[in-house]
């Protein structure tokens, strides 16, 4: 079946953070419901100033496939879940040098724990 505008009835419009339109195009014999190519993404303190309640401690590492990794604080975690999908399935960031790192930090601007993103591909 072919489309006028180059949409199949599987595919799936997008809009990138830059503003152009993405399409990911999946044809009917394919099923239309695989997910994207999912990567696991390592998550590492890299910075910790004042007295993190969660005790997190520069150095500390988990990794996050399928499931939340056990002792990370949650809020810290909420803070970095957008991130952490976004490198999970493909995602960067304009401001980052490398596409497949992203350095966000904790809500607690008092003392600030700073996490390293990366993509393990």
């Amino acid at each position: 079946m072919v489309y006028g505008d180059g949409v199949g009835p599987y595919d799936v419009r997008l809009i990138d953070m830059l503003g152009n339109e993405v399409i990911l195009h999946k044809n009917e014999e394919e099923g239309g419901n695989d997910m994207a190519e999912r990567y696991a993404v390592a998550i590492k303190v890299i910075s910790q100033k004042g007295t993190c309640a969660a005790e997190h401690k520069v150095g500390e590492e988990w990794v996050v496939k399928n499931k939340t990794p056990e002792g990370i604080c949650l809020s810290a975690f909420s803070a970095l879940f957008p991130s952490i999908r976004t490198l999970m399935f493909g995602g960067s960031f304009p401001w980052s040098s490398d596409p497949d790192v992203a350095r966000p930090a904790c809500p607690d601007a008092e003392n600030p724990v700073v996490f390293e993103l990366r993509r393990l591909r």
